[in-house]
């Protein structure tokens, strides 16, 4: 459970002929959301969620993956509403309006992350079913949640079997 400043955002992954495909923007054939939370300075967790995201699809990560005492940071998404938000401290960042840090107020942790994984999906694999998507997604979280991991990668993956 994500504790402490906790960033939640969505994404999604869209294109007509592979998921990692950004060129095609607006087109909403083969869309598939994201949602993801990070504990600044901790761990990133993120499940795929179908085509849309949607108030049930927050308010199920929130709950499942962020403790009640957190301080919660997101974007204007109307997902994050006081109903998915369970009562947590909740701070918005106002993209609309092109302010992306205000003070404390940011999303940036979450935003790096979905920067890892759609370019090294993007990058490396070119082509990802929708099946296998998750997969591909806790690939790069255990990256990411491995990245100050002082052994070597081969024996972070001996110690997880």
């Amino acid at each position: 459970m994500q504790a402490g400043e906790v960033e939640i955002d969505e994404t999604y992954f869209t294109g007509s002929k592979r998921l990692g495909d950004e060129r095609k923007q607006g087109v909403t054939k083969n869309k598939r959301a994201v949602i993801g939370s990070v504990e600044r300075g901790g761990r990133v967790v993120a499940r795929y969620v179908g085509a849309t995201a949607n108030l049930r699809d927050a308010s199920d990560h929130l709950n499942t993956y962020v403790l009640p005492e957190a301080v919660v940071f997101s974007d204007e998404w109307p997902g994050y509403s006081e109903n998915a938000l369970a009562g947590r401290v909740h701070h918005r960042v106002k993209h609309a309006a092109r302010v992306y840090v205000d003070g404390n107020v940011h999303t940036q942790a979450i935003d790096g992350f979905w920067s890892l994984l759609k370019r090294g999906i993007g990058g490396t694999y070119h082509s990802v079913s929708e099946r296998y998507l998750q997969n591909y997604i806790d690939e790069y979280a255990f990256r990411y949640n491995h990245r100050d991991d002082s052994r070597a990668m081969f024996f972070a993956f001996l110690g997880n079997i």
